[in-house]
């Protein structure tokens, strides 16, 4: 009887210690598993931040600075005034009545209202381009009036074009500080009084084309040489000059 009872209680004792072992062998199992698909888990962290890019310093610009932006319109110079002038028709264009630029450097348009520019007339005690120190004529000038640059006091120099054919009364009248002038093949008239009280110009090289030159078209006085065909004029003999080209 009491050996059996021992037997029963060693086999009890038998099965709880393998119950226990099997149970911390679960645990020990379950314990592993975890803590290698964490190790999995962290492996696969480390790989994604691996492959990731670098992170760059320094920040994106925005699409808006990116784009290239437009260029503010420019505003006009109020120091500048916008040249404007008068004109009426005139065979073939349009002939101007008056300047209005008063700016240092004028350039004269060659069309108004798509008509071209074929005169410029000025008026006695009359100035225009007051502070012109230089002055472009358009290429389709035929006539350069009467008066049309007198006391341009500013202007320096001027090329009169190939296009002009006369050169009227007065037309450059006390230009006091015009001390060069270019002449081109096609002129054939000057008329008088054209550059008087020019008293800076020294010297003028006229047109082979020059078919007329008016008494007093220069000062009688003037310290002025005018060459002419590959002759030279001074105040001397300027007289000369006068009986060949005038028009009696």
């Amino acid at each position: 009887m009491k050996k059996a009872l021992f037997t029963v209680i060693c086999t009890a004792a038998v099965l709880s210690l393998t119950a226990c072992n099997s149970t911390n062998t679960s645990t020990n199992s379950s314990a592993m598993e975890s803590t290698a698909n964490s190790s999995q888990n962290q492996t696969s962290t480390v790989s994604t931040n691996a492959n990731a890019p670098a992170e760059s310093s320094t920040a994106p610009e925005s699409s808006a600075q990116s784009e290239p932006s437009e260029p503010a319109p420019e505003e006009p110079d109020p120091e500048t005034p916008k040249a404007t002038y008068a004109f009426q028709r005139e065979d073939g264009g349009v002939e101007i009545l008056n300047g209005g630029d008063e700016g240092t450097e004028v350039t004269i348009p060659d069309t108004i209202n798509d008509m071209a520019v074929v005169g410029i007339k000025g008026r006695p005690n009359m100035t225009y381009f007051p502070n012109a120190k230089t002055i472009t004529l358009p290429k389709t000038l035929r006539d350069i009036d009467d008066y049309a640059f007198s006391g341009c006091s500013e202007l320096t120099e001027i090329t009169i074009p190939p296009s002009v054919e006369d050169i009227g009364e007065y037309a450059f009248l006390n230009c006091t500080s015009l001390s060069s002038i270019t002449f081109n093949e096609g002129l054939t008239e000057i008329s008088t009084g054209a550059f008087s009280g020019c008293t800076s110009l020294k010297k003028i090289t006229l047109p082979n084309s020059l078919q007329e030159l008016e008494q007093g078209a220069f000062d009688y006085d003037a310290d002025v040489t005018v060459t002419y065909q590959g002759k030279s004029y001074t105040p001397e003999n300027i007289g000369d000059l006068y009986a060949l080209l005038y028009d009696y």
